[in-house]
């Protein structure tokens, strides 16, 4: 169970801080797998609450084995991987996070 953070309300609800993308590099360049790493969750509030964690374990790093930073990036890879191998198998050959601060 996730335990909620002051954070969440820190600025009524919105992302706080920053945000963050999931790139994978492939033999055909850089894919930007932000949106696909965010399907899985709802579009609620509970989603910025989440997307806001993980900006602040990248800005942290803490992004050990259990992190949800980890988690996530583990599930968009297999996720990305199953598309892939169904319309012609690009792989991945490194992934990243990209964080921004917001100004």
């Amino acid at each position: 169970m996730v335990v909620p953070t002051w954070r969440m309300f820190a600025d009524g609800g919105a992302a706080a801080g920053g945000t963050w993308r999931l790139l994978f590099l492939t033999r055909h360049g850089e894919v930007d797998a932000t949106e696909t790493s965010l399907e899985p969750l709802p579009q609620s509030w509970r989603d910025r609450f989440v997307v806001d964690m993980i900006f602040h374990e990248l800005a942290s790093n803490e992004v050990g084995p259990n992190s949800l930073a980890r988690r996530l990036l583990r599930s968009t890879e297999e996720t990305y991987r199953s598309r892939e191998r169904q319309s012609g198998a690009d792989p991945i050959l490194r992934s990243r996070f990209d964080i921004y601060l917001k100004r």
